[in-house]
């Protein structure tokens, strides 16, 4: 998880993450008022955050398409390294 947490950090300090912009209406992330992450990818590579459900469901028509849970992003990962060898 200490891979995961630079990651985050890294995410988060280029304006991406819990204290980065909110995917739908832009609103910054703040210490007090982190953004809550897509609850299937959970901000992962690609993932959005939400200040709200609101801002979730209205971004949900974009953002599924893009939408892998940790799993599916290994799988595919996987898939491809198999491809290139």
């Amino acid at each position: 998880t200490g891979a995961r947490t630079g990651m985050a950090s890294q995410r988060e300090s280029e304006g991406v993450g819990r204290l980065g912009k909110c995917a739908t209406c832009g609103k910054q992330g703040t210490a007090n008022k982190k953004l809550k992450p897509c609850g299937k990818c959970k901000g992962e590579i690609g993932g959005a955050f939400y200040c709200d459900k609101t801002c979730q469901r209205k971004h949900w028509a974009t953002h599924k398409t893009d939408c892998k849970s940790g799993d599916e992003l290994f799988e595919l990962l996987q898939t491809l390294s198999a491809q290139i060898t």
